[in-house]
Formats: structure tokens, sequence, C-alpha cells
């Protein structure tokens, strides 16, 4: 029998569609992270635009934590103005114990993206040490992104007014290795009762099929909602890079601060292997980092910092 023309079209489909490459992870939808904080002002509302096409791998961890529920509650530990605002350690044991069993992940090559206002990244300390600790820019950082785990994720696309009213008088006075102790909650409520935290976060996608896009999309419609979209002129600031600058009278002492403490951008905690030291004494652990951290000048004879980031994840400033 002759051989039939729709045959032939169906066989050149399929080897044209075994060429084509796999799209990445969520390549068809617009991932959201919308969240709810305990900041007083704008309804205490943040939008973060994840971004997979600039970090696949860790775009996906932060859905995944998210989807877990384990920014509800989440404290903003480490604020400094006009440098960032840090937060990943979950005050629920149990949450932070599972989320250290699930390991690190893989560095995403950097896509070249500044680091502008608002952006989102991990901190860690070494390659390959990403993990549930992420951080916001506030203002451009042209310090950071030289790291293999600073690499943006997404940036906030709503609610910078909100991010910049985080309560920073704490600085870096909290003791990152107290948080991940059975009484966390307690140590930040007698020593730290104006720190801010995320009250709760959803994971808002674009994709109709997903499980809770329809309700998510009718939440940010509706006109009672908390949620809403970014203002146009928020929008073409960002874009611009001018959004919030640093004004000229400040530019000079906010400078010296953020280069202060821009050396320092590390999880602050031990490695995930020496997890069980954390309930040794203070003053052993002071002399573990004494010996562990590199490069090893980082602590003077005074034990004051010096610049230069913590490669272990040991907290220095």
């Amino acid at each position: 029998e002759p051989f039939h023309p729709m045959l032939l079209l169906l066989l050149l489909f399929v080897a044209t569609a075994r060429c084509l490459p796999l799209k990445p992870i969520f390549d068809n939808e617009r991932i959201e992270l919308e969240c709810h904080t305990s900041v007083a002002i704008a309804g205490g509302n943040i939008t973060i635009e994840l971004h997979s096409a600039w970090a696949p791998v860790g775009v996906e961890r932060v859905v995944a934590l998210a989807e877990a529920r384990f920014f509800d509650g989440l404290p903003f530990f480490r604020a400094i103005p006009n440098f960032l605002i840090q937060f990943g350690i979950q005050l629920d044991a149990a949450k932070q114990r599972h989320w250290q069993q699930q390991g690190t992940i893989k560095d995403d090559p950097t896509q070249g993206m500044p680091f502008t206002e608002g952006i989102v990244s991990y901190a860690g300390y070494s390659k390959d040490s990403r993990s549930t600790h992420l951080f916001i820019t506030l203002g451009e950082q042209r310090g950071l992104g030289s790291r293999p785990w600073e690499v943006a994720i997404g940036r906030v696309t709503r609610g910078m007014e909100v991010v910049h009213e985080i309560y920073k008088g704490y600085g870096d006075k909290v003791d990152q290795a107290r948080l991940q102790r059975s009484d966390a909650a307690e140590y930040v409520e007698k020593n730290f009762p104006k720190m801010d935290k995320f009250e709760a976060c959803e994971v808002r996608r674009s994709d109709p099929d997903a499980d809770n896009g329809a309700a998510l999309e009718a939440l940010a419609h509706d006109a009672g909602s908390k949620f809403g979209k970014q203002s146009a002129v928020e929008e073409e600031a960002w874009e611009e890079g001018v959004a919030h600058s640093l004004s000229d009278s400040d530019a000079g002492e906010d400078a010296l601060q953020a280069e202060e403490a821009e050396g320092d951008l590390s999880e602050g905690i031990e490695d995930l292997e020496a997890e069980e030291d954390l309930e040794e004494d203070e003053l052993q652990d002071e002399e573990e980092e004494e010996e562990d951290n590199e490069p090893e000048d980082d602590l003077d004879e005074e034990g004051v910092a010096e610049e230069g980031p913590a490669e272990n994840g040991a907290h220095v400033a």
C-alpha cells in the first residue's frame, strides 16, 4: 500500500518534538509569594515575585518552604539599616529540624542580576551551602553578588515600604545559635520583644490548574483583600534602579555602616554536621569559632570581628 501522508506528518511531528529542549521547572507559571507581616503599615503585606529563570534550584526550595508553612511566624532576626533584612530560622523546633535534615541545595549559576532595591537571595557560607536563610536588600548593594550563593531568586514587587519599616533596632545582636534551641521563642520574647516577623505566606501561581490558583486570584482581586498589585510608579522606579535610594545627606554614614556589615553576610550558624555542638557552653563555642573560622584573623585578640565573610557559617559580627 502507498505510504499515507498523515502517517508521514505524524512521524515528522514526533521527531521534531523529541529534539525540543525540556521546559525548566515552573516555566509556564508566574510565581508570587504573598506575605503578611507584623509591620503595622500598609496592612503589613509584601509581595515577592520569584524568577525561576534566574535561579530554578533556589526558587524550587523557596516554593517548597512556603507550601510547608515554613515562613509562618518566621522572624526577621537580622535587620541592618541600608543593607538588608535577613530571615530563615524557624522558632518552631520541629520545622527547623525537618528542613535542616533536608540538607542544602546546589548553587544556581549567576545570571548577572544586580543587587538593587528589594532583591531576594539566599545567605550562605560556602559553595552549595544554601538552605533556608534568605535576605532582602535595602537599597543598591554593589558588594553583593560575587559569592556563589549570592544569586538573585526574585524581588519585592509590592510592599517595599513595609520592608523598610521592619524593626532594625537590634541589628546584629541576636544570637542565631540560640534561635535553633528549644527555648528559642522564650529567648526572643524576653530579649527582642520588638522583633518583626512574617505572620503567614501563600504561594500564588498564574497557572489555572494549580490547586490554590483560583482561590488566591480571587483573593488578590477582592476589593477588601490584603493582597494587591504593585503600582505602575513603583514598578517603573525599580526598573530604573532608583527606588528608595539613599539620600545625599545620609550617604556617607549609611555607606560606612553597610560596608561594616557587608563582609558578614552568612547564615550565622555552625555547619549542619556540627549541629549538636550548639548545646555546649558559650566559652567552648567561642573557642571553636576562633579555631574554625577562615580566614583565621576574622577575630582579633579582643574578639572584635574584622571585615570578611565567615567561611564556615559561624556568626562572627
